[in-house]
């Protein structure tokens, strides 16, 4: 919830659990919520108290296990107890969802990580989505310059793509 420019949590019966004193802060995910205070980010249990202190540029939600962070201009990934499990070496980083995150690199395109850090699909699109039930769709090339999107599977084969 948020009260005036500061975030809290409140239970379902509208009752709050945490005191409304964060910067910023996102969903509950795994037993974690990303918090912002003082510009940074780190995040809280579900008392309220830090398990991972505020020390990122940027945070996002845990999921399968891993949460996308930015450390300087880069992003990575942690585990649970703060533990970097993929180094920071990408410009953007979107979460796990079926065993993938997608990742954009240098030259603005995006591809997908493994949890081992290793490119699975390697990076070729203009924009990516998560995987949902084994696909993902894929901006495969702007307007113009033949099919705008379309949607792969999580080996990076395209399963089906706009026609013009």
């Amino acid at each position: 919830m948020k009260i005036g420019d500061k975030f809290g949590f409140i239970d379902k019966s509208g009752t709050t659990v945490i005191d409304v004193k964060y910067d910023e802060a996102l969903d509950f995910h795994n037993g974690l919520a990303p918090v912002k205070v003082s510009e940074k980010w780190g995040y809280i249990n579900k008392s309220g108290e830090w398990e991972i202190q505020p020390q990122y540029e940027d945070a996002q939600p845990f999921s399968e296990g891993l949460a996308a962070i930015q450390t300087g201009s880069k992003w990575g990934f942690i585990d649970y107890k703060g533990t970097l499990e993929i180094q920071p070496s990408f410009d953007k980083a979107k979460s796990f969802t079926g065993g993938l995150a997608a990742v954009q690199v240098g030259d603005w395109k995006w591809g997908y990580l493994n949890k081992k850090g290793e490119f699975q699909i390697k990076p070729a699109y203009y924009l990516a989505e998560p995987f949902t039930a084994g696909i993902a769709n894929v901006r495969v090339g702007w307007e113009g310059e033949g099919p705008d999107s379309g949607y792969i599977d999580v080996n990076g084969n395209y399963i089906w793509t706009l026609s013009r």
